[in-house]
């Protein structure tokens, strides 16, 4: 199905969904996130300290009461909402560093051929993919009633770096939505329990947040697998240490906005345009290293 069919099919239906019924729970009840670090190019060898590798996944808990499909996931018994923002943490041990990398323009990035493999599918050096993934979600009507969609939909996703000082593009595709790219930015991270030492903001583009007029597009899941690896001598993850404890920690938090409700006045063009109606806890997560 071509894109523009897709979507004036999701539009149409749009308009005939009724109205949210109250007392739905919150986008933030059923957050829940899984994450790995490890030595080498897949899960499964414990890390030292040096280069490592990272597997990170947020997802809204299947475990959950009231809805017979347990595999829709529990965007099902919430109000239509969509994710804008998220926020990955990082271990105060551990350091993110693509700069040294090869980039690849965000321009590039988007007209990327999905059916192909690796960078080569943007015309850029093989060193600018970083990692890669999938993700699932629904496409639901704004305002619908709790369990209701209009279509459920799994998205390819892979990680290049953009060239760009502490900025990294997160590729998502799939045949409604086709390519997008969700900017991640890493940032410095005063954290009062004391586990954390950054974090890497990612803004969620207007094409993945709103797919088509009335409808809003719910991840989910969302997994990236990011294999330990160097260029130049530098590398792209780093464990500085072991601590005492053994752990290694990493956290998640999301930001929604429910029905993709844009600010006043402004005609949105990615999630920092859109009304935050609700933001998880922060989400932590711990490994072993050695």
């Amino acid at each position: 199905m071509r894109k523009r069919t897709a979507i004036a099919v999701l539009a149409s239906a749009a308009v005939l969904a009724p109205a949210a019924a109250a007392g739905a729970v919150s986008p933030d009840t059923y957050q829940d996130f899984e994450a790995k670090s490890f030595a080498g190019a897949k899960p499964g060898k414990t890390p030292k300290a040096g280069s490592i590798g990272t597997y990170l996944h947020p997802f809204h808990n299947k475990t959950w009461p009231f809805v017979s499909d347990k595999t829709a996931g529990a965007v099902q018994v919430a109000p239509p909402f969509a994710t804008v923002i998220s926020y990955i943490y990082l271990d105060k041990n551990v350091t993110f560093n693509a700069d040294p990398f090869p980039g690849c323009a965000k321009e590039k990035v988007l007209a990327l051929d999905p059916t192909v493999k690796g960078a080569a599918a943007a015309g850029c050096p093989k060193e600018s993919q970083l990692g890669a993934g999938d993700a699932a979600g629904f496409a639901r009507a704004i305002n619908s009633v709790p369990g209701q969609t209009l279509l459920t939909t799994s998205l390819q996703t892979r990680t290049f770096a953009s060239g760009l000082k502490d900025t990294i593009y997160l590729y998502t595709y799939n045949e409604l939505t086709k390519g997008n790219v969700i900017v991640g930015t890493l940032e410095k991270y005063k954290d009062p329990t004391g586990r954390y030492g950054s974090r890497i903001r990612f803004v969620l583009p207007k094409g993945l947040i709103q797919p088509a007029p009335g409808v809003v597009s719910q991840l989910s899941t969302f997994d990236s697998t990011i294999p330990a690896q160097s260029y130049n001598g530098k590398h792209l993850t780093t464990l500085r240490k072991c601590p005492s404890s053994r752990k290694i920690w990493a956290g998640y938090q999301g930001t929604y906005s429910n029905n993709a409700t844009p600010k006043q006045g402004l005609t949105p063009v990615d999630g920092n345009d859109f009304v935050v109606s609700g933001t998880s806890k922060i989400l932590s997560r711990s490994g072993k290293c050695r």
